[in-house]
């Protein structure tokens, strides 16, 4: 799972088809956005990491926030955006997310896209619907 490399590898998100196969990091501390900036090697990045968001306190679970950037090169987080094409959002479906002990199998029922710039995301979910994702795409209009 990339421990070796990175102590702060918490679990993996993998989406079949798509380049989204990365670890899922989780810093605790003060610097909460640290892989906002930083990639697996903690070196700078502007990429960044795939990172597990500070309200999960280290523990992924179903209505886990996980953030990345929607990179113009369609790394990183960047094909969540072709969600809002209907023929490639029901072909991909299927997500798979490594929690350091199981693989977990989820389906993707809703996307909302949306410019992070001008909106800040709250999420409090009250649900038992722990087998289905509902994504934010966060976009920086203009990253590159």
């Amino acid at each position: 799972m990339n421990k070796e490399i990175n102590e702060d590898v918490l679990g993996w998100i993998y989406i079949p088809d798509t380049i989204i196969n990365y670890p899922i990091l989780y810093r605790e501390g003060d610097d909460l956005d640290f892989y906002l900036t930083h990639n697996i090697y903690k070196e700078e990045d502007k990429a960044g990491a795939i990172y597990l968001d500070a309200s999960s306190k280290g523990v992924i679970h179903g209505m886990s926030l996980i953030s990345g950037h929607s990179m113009n090169n369609k790394t990183m987080f960047g094909n969540l955006l072709n969600y809002k094409i209907q023929d490639w959002a029901d072909a991909h479906r299927d997500i798979y997310i490594y929690d350091g002990i199981d693989i977990k199998k989820y389906k993707v029922f809703a996307c909302v896209l949306f410019n992070a710039n001008n909106e800040r995301l709250k999420v409090d979910f009250n649900s038992n619907c722990h087998n289905l994702v509902l994504f934010w795409v966060w976009v920086w209009f203009g990253f590159q």
